[in-house]
């Protein structure tokens, strides 16, 4: 022996050698003169059992270096809430009907693991994973002494007998098995008479953990204390947990899949953990420490998923899922998605509520979308990702104003939910179900493509109620620059009055110059012919349906997204415009689109600049956008945030001097149909228009009654029969809550007036001899009066124009085409069609003929 070795003899039969540095001590126990045991205190092999009372002194020691390690629990601390986020209109939340329809599994856990129990039932499980790992593998002595005190054999000794099986389960009993026991945690329990949760801070101590330790992220990178290595660590992470003890659910908490974080050379310096336990998921911090991947044994450095590939593609726009999970989800999707790369997108998300502690610094130079999660508290934070994000100087920052749900809902998205809000309505519309998503490479480019700035999400949020409008007082003082802003100042210009007649109504009051009317009514109600007769009143000049005069006319464009090309042809046709066509009707259709770099949408920015721009070179003054549903992308005519974006282009060209006519559908309720049915979709779609116009069709006619007796039986004819219903008539507020009633028989080019009725359902006295043209010459032409003795009158000669006399003139000696009255008058084309136009109106000149082969020729009275 060595002379850093020596001897300490408990008695006769014990003796104690002490070792090197570094090295156990050696125990001989003596039987006899020629036989001992030899043996080291860790040695789980080694059988102490009925030793000499001799031996209580080893025991003793023993027991009391355990002792040390006893702890009390230490209660998890919430995290507080961000007192910089959005302030909230409420304290409330999203309504139980709401939340339900969201499912609990989309709203819960977001960061994490919400719920304190459930996170201690997970740290209990892993403590009995990572005991037993560390007693089978001889990592940690003190395991193998708790499975080995014995105190005596009196009654109040202690004797502690256990194994760990093949299965993996450990199994002990105290003093001969009058106790009995399957885990760490109840030994210890037994063993040292503390309380369940004193007991696992005990076994946490002895297994170098702590609670903490789980969760809580750290911002250094040095916390685990690894050196630097390009070796793949080696990983301690359990693919199941047992929690033997639990009375309730599954016992078992599985590992539903590992995320792994890379660092820039492509090493393995994290992960993220999904857990399933009893139906509910969530995701747990890994880290390295020690080249080993592990959990609760160091503090987690913070990390965001894919960091690696933002910066190795420091251009791709970058999707920032608040809840990892939505994130998880939606990268898997796009991995299956063939030729899809991250150049494209990435998507990210992290874990933990104090974004102090994240690598921002990840996001510089991308442009970065933000997917809130769906809790009020979620969307509030919009400002705080926009600091640190903007403060990283990434390119840009915007927010997806919707929800994406990892997990499936519990209500059908084409259906309504009761009990919620009209705000939580428009929320669950927003709300898009990962699994049911058949192009996710479709869906993150319109992600990316339908977010809007934070200032327009905080509007949005305030316009649903979500966020506190800003008091007066607190909004900042603005003091305007003369060059900047004008000063209102009444026009020079005579400006129109309000008719006190519905005789004195004209098209333009109805279609006033600089603003939009809303024209919507259910599916096949003659939506688009009513906007080509409109169109055929604004271009000719003629009386609306034959019966509201017209004061002058204008070019106009039509967007068509409703009508195939050959239908519209036809219905062109029938109506008398076909010539116009690139004359003053000019047409841009869906069907003849061809054009790859925008879409036919008016979501398209760049579509809606060459609308523009062509609204500009053809000197168009009103535009009709038929139909908002299919103008716009699968179900952005229900969102406020894609409405609102069209209506702000809308202004644009009502600042022009355009009036815009916009078609769209009724909601199918219990009020369709009626005056008092409302457009389908976000109550903006309403909200700023200048005037509505409902169409009641001929079903709603014949089932509700509506109308006049006349109406009735035209309903029941072949052809179409409607109402147009005046709801909203700003610039003729003698028409508002009136209906007016026609019919246009089947093929026929000219509608017949049926009657006017009022809010009461009466019919009004409208006598149509009364009507006149804006020229205030000749009433407008219109389609024969029901009633045989009302005679329409051509206006004297003497009342025309000296241009429109020079007409007349050319035409005295027989009809003649366009091209011959400009070379008789000498008036350019332009001029000589308004003339014509307005001539015809007044029932002066007739056209014979289509196409190349009109001929315009006088009435016989002239």
């Amino acid at each position: 022996m060595s002379d850093k070795k020596h001897n300490n003899s408990i008695n006769e039969n014990i003796t104690i050698e002490k070792r090197g540095y570094n090295e156990q001590d050696l125990i001989k126990f003596k039987h006899d003169e020629h036989h001992e045991t030899v043996g080291y205190t860790n040695d789980h092999c080694w059988n102490v059992k009925n030793i000499p009372q001799s031996s209580l002194i080893l025991q003793d020691r023993i027991l009391t270096q355990l002792k040390n390690f006893i702890v009390k629990w230490s209660p998890h601390k919430s995290t507080s809430k961000p007192k910089e986020s959005i302030p909230l209109a409420s304290s409330s939340m999203f309504s139980p009907a709401f939340n339900n329809a969201l499912s609990t599994a989309n709203t819960a856990n977001i960061f994490g693991l919400d719920d304190d129990l459930t996170m201690e039932v997970f740290f209990a499980a892993l403590l009995e994973w990572e005991a037993s790992y560390q007693f089978r593998s001889g990592r940690n002595s003190h395991l193998q002494r708790l499975l080995n005190i014995n105190t005596g054999t009196d009654r109040d000794s202690i004797r502690v007998a256990g194994e760990l099986e093949t299965d993996g389960e450990l199994r002990w009993s105290i003093n001969n098995g009058r106790i009995t026991g399957t885990t760490w945690t109840r030994l210890i329990c037994t063993v040292f008479n503390l309380s369940r949760m004193d007991s696992l801070a005990t076994l946490a101590n002895i297994l170098n953990m702590s609670f903490e330790k789980l969760y809580q992220l750290s911002s250094e990178r040095n916390t685990a204390k690894s050196r630097f290595t390009l070796q793949e660590p080696t990983e301690r992470i359990p693919q199941q947990l047992y929690v033997p003890e639990r009375s309730l659910g599954s016992s078992c908490i599985k590992l539903i899949e590992q995320a792994d974080i890379y660092g820039t050379a492509r090493q393995k310096i994290g992960s993220i953990l999904h857990y399933q336990l009893n139906g509910t998921d969530f995701c747990l911090p890994a880290t390295v420490g020690d080249s080993v991947l592990c959990m609760g044994k160091y503090k987690p450095t913070a990390h965001f998923l894919n960091q690696h590939l933002m910066d190795q593609h420091p251009h791709a726009p970058v999707i920032l899922c608040q809840d990892m999970r939505t994130a998880l989800k939606l990268q898997h999707l796009l991995e299956e998605t063939r030729g899809h790369t991250p150049a494209e997108n990435i998507v990210t998300a992290h874990l933990g509520t104090d974004l102090s502690v994240l690598p921002w610094s990840y996001f510089h130079g991308h442009h970065v979308v933000f997917v809130p999660a769906p809790t009020k508290e979620s969307m509030a934070t919009v400002n705080l990702y926009k600091d640190h994000i903007i403060g990283a100087h990434a390119r840009s920052f915007q927010v997806f104003c919707g929800f994406l749900l990892h997990s499936q809902p519990n209500y059908d998205q084409n259906g309504h939910v009761e009990g919620i809000t009209d705000a939580e309505d428009e929320l669950l519309r927003k709300s898009m179900w990962l699994d049911a998503v058949e192009r996710p490479s479709w869906l993150a480019q319109q992600v990316i493509k339908e977010a809007v700035s934070d200032d327009e999400y905080i509007s949005w949020g305030r316009t649903l109620g979500i966020f506190k409008a800003p008091r007066a007082h607190d909004r900042p003082a603005v003091t305007p620059l003369e060059d900047e802003l004008v000063l209102f100042t009444p026009s020079v210009v005579n400006v129109a009055q309000q008719p006190m007649s519905i005789t004195d109504v004209t098209v333009q009051h109805i279609l006033p110059p600089q603003r939009n009317v809303l024209l919507h009514g259910l599916k096949d109600t003659g939506k688009s012919f009513v906007c080509l007769a409109i169109t055929k009143a604004v271009i000719s000049g003629n009386a609306l349906f034959g019966c509201i005069p017209s004061t002058g006319g204008g070019n106009v464009m039509y967007i068509n997204s409703e009508t195939p090309k050959e239908d519209f042809i036809q219905r062109l046709a029938q109506v008398g415009l076909a010539d116009e066509i690139s004359q003053r009707l000019f047409v841009l259709s869906k069907y003849d689109h061809m054009a790859t770099d925008c879409a036919f949408s008016l979501t398209e920015p760049l579509f809606c600049n060459k609308v523009t721009t062509l609204l500009k070179k053809t000197n168009c003054r009103y535009i009709i956008l038929d139909n908002l549903t299919t103008l716009m992308q699968e179900g952005q005519a229900t969102q406020t945030i894609a409405i609102n974006k069209v209506y702000d282009w809308i202004e644009k060209l009502q600042q022009r001097g355009i009036c815009v006519v916009v078609v769209h559908h009724t909601l199918d309720n219990g009020n369709a149909g009626t005056m008092l049915a409302k457009a389908r979709g976000s109550a903006d779609t309403s909200n700023r228009n200048h005037g509505e116009l409902v169409l009641i069709g001929s079903t709603q006619i014949l089932e509700k009654k509506m109308g006049t007796e006349a109406v009735q039986h035209a309903a029941a004819q072949d052809g179409l029969t409607m109402g147009v219903h005046f709801k909203v008539c700003k610039a003729a507020c003698v028409l508002q809550k009136k209906t007016l009633w026609l019919h246009l028989p089947l093929g026929a080019s000219e509608w017949e007036f049926l009657a006017i009725t009022g809010a009461d359902g009466k019919e009004i006295e409208f006598p149509m001899n009364s009507i006149t043209t804006g020229v205030k010459t000749a009433p407008g032409e219109g389609c024969p009066s029901p009633s045989p003795d009302i005679a329409l009158t051509a206006p004297a000669e003497h009342n025309l124009s000296p241009d429109q006399r020079a007409v007349v003139e050319s035409l005295r000696s027989g009809s003649a085409k366009r091209k011959e009255i400009e070379a008789k008058t000498g008036f350019c084309e332009d001029k000589v069609r308004d003339l014509l136009n307005s001539l015809t109106a007044m029932r002066i000149v007739h056209k014979e003929g289509q196409g190349k082969a009109t001929y315009y020729a006088l009435k016989s009275i002239f």
